[in-house]
């Protein structure tokens, strides 16, 4: 069979893709992966076809984005990331989409893939979504993302207001994709959904999935890239070898346009505490004119081999990033920027593997070493970290079990079409 893989946004919502295909390529199908130019090597260079789709990524551009969502609230956020990163190029996107995935058999795509959905409908392709955050899923269970459990009715209550309050922009996202083609098509900011299969892609340690949820939501379990032998740089290595750093910080795909400004916050920091640290670049090209001999600066390092060497790691608390430090077994200190962030945040503090995140827009050097003194002197923390790494290596690889149950499915011709009802609108089909 031919299946289509369409995904979009950081590499932390691109990455997971890379074990799905390998399963399905070894389960003997033809895959392609249509996304982003800029993820072209991450996986032509692991033999898996590629398709660009899109305008070329403008890292100067995302840059100056992430800088003005940063002092925006949560609405305002979600609005500027769909209108200048989803819908930027959509309609170029939507018709590289709809050429890309033609002649497929069945199609995966990310759930907040708009266009790429959009475009494999066009094609009238069955198709699965693929969840990265279960705390975007409407539940009586939890609050709306970061907000805590506050008992059935009141979390009921606060979907409501939620998805009441992005009403205007998931109409605003529909009137778009009906005039790509004409087809009316419901979108909402929490997630687009498929009406046969929806993979709920993360460690069930890290996001619980809640029993009101339809049949179609499947929780598989983390999708790990697993049998890599990545080359690491000798001078990292050197650096690691010798000074046994404490600590690993990294932003990731959050870029800014105060990279040198984020060094000077991470330098001060470290030399306040006295420990030695790893820093990455990230796309917010963090990186000083000079630094002390006690810190490395790096570009892309795979989180497992970074992690597993140091004591604790400061970062965004994107989803890979999160579930990485905590197989790793290592505290987290979380700076949340934008959407499902301060989520993870609190639910590392949750589970006693972090303290409370700080808010990107609160961040200073005097706070990041207050978190950096309590990890350091709290070996309880350290002690749990611990064995949750332990016991997340115990789970299975969620990409070779949605890989078998995609193959079962197609196998037994297990489908709807496209026109079919989607499962958008969660809490009001559940009855919430």
């Amino acid at each position: 069979m031919k299946i289509a893989i369409t995904t979009v946004g950081s590499t932390g919502d691109v990455e997971p893709f890379i074990p799905l295909a390998r399963e399905l390529l070894r389960e003997g199908h033809e895959v392609k992966v249509i996304s982003g130019h800029i993820y072209r090597h991450l996986f032509e260079s692991r033999g898996i076809p590629f398709h660009a789709a899109g305008d070329p990524l403008d890292l100067d551009k995302i840059r100056s984005l992430m800088e003005r969502t940063r002092h925006m609230n949560r609405i305002r956020q979600y609005r500027h990331i769909v209108n200048e990163v989803i819908l930027a190029d959509g309609e170029k996107r939507y018709h590289d989409c709809v050429q890309a995935s033609r002649g497929a058999d069945f199609a995966v795509c990310h759930t907040f893939d708009v266009t790429g959905q959009h475009a494999v409908t066009a094609n009238n392709l069955p198709w699965a979504s693929v969840i990265l955050c279960p705390g975007m899923i409407p539940t009586k269970y939890h609050g709306p993302m970061d907000i805590p459990d506050m008992g059935t009715v009141v979390n009921s209550l606060l979907w409501k207001v939620a998805q009441k309050s992005m009403a205007p922009l998931d109409r605003h996202v529909s009137s778009f994709l009906c005039g790509l083609d004409g087809r009316k098509r419901k979108s909402s900011v929490f997630g687009n959904y498929s009406p046969d299969l929806n993979f709920i892609a993360g460690s069930r340690y890290l996001g619980k999935v809640y029993p009101d949820l339809p049949a179609s939501f499947i929780p598989t379990g983390p999708w790990l890239r697993e049998g890599e032998s990545p080359v690491i740089d000798e001078n990292l290595e050197h650096f690691i070898r010798t000074r046994k750093p404490e600590a690993a910080f990294t932003f990731g795909s959050m870029g800014g346009e105060d990279g040198d400004i984020v060094a000077k916050i991470f330098l001060e920091a470290i030399a306040d505490t006295g420990i030695s640290a790893v820093i990455q670049r990230g796309w917010g090209m963090i990186e000083a004119a000079s630094c002390p001999d006690n810190v490395h600066f790096v570009d892309y390092v795979p989180h497992d081999y970074l992690f597993k060497n140091v004591r604790m790691v400061v970062h965004h608390g994107g989803a890979g990033t999160s579930y990485a430090a905590c197989r790793a077994g290592v505290p987290s200190l979380v700076v949340h920027h934008i959407a499902d962030q301060k989520y993870y945040g609190r639910v590392l503090e949750d589970i006693g593997v972090a303290p409370r995140s700080m808010d990107r827009k609160k961040f200073s050097s005097r706070l990041l070493a207050a978190g950096i003194r309590r990890i350091l002197n709290d070996s309880g923390m350290a002690v749990r970290a611990r064995a949750l790494g332990e016991t997340m290596h115990a789970e299975n690889n969620g990409a070779a079990i949605a890989a078998e149950i995609i193959n079962a499915r197609l196998s037994n011709n297990r489908f709807l079409f496209h026109h079919e009802k989607p499962d958008n609108e969660i809490s009001l089909s559940r009855g919430l």
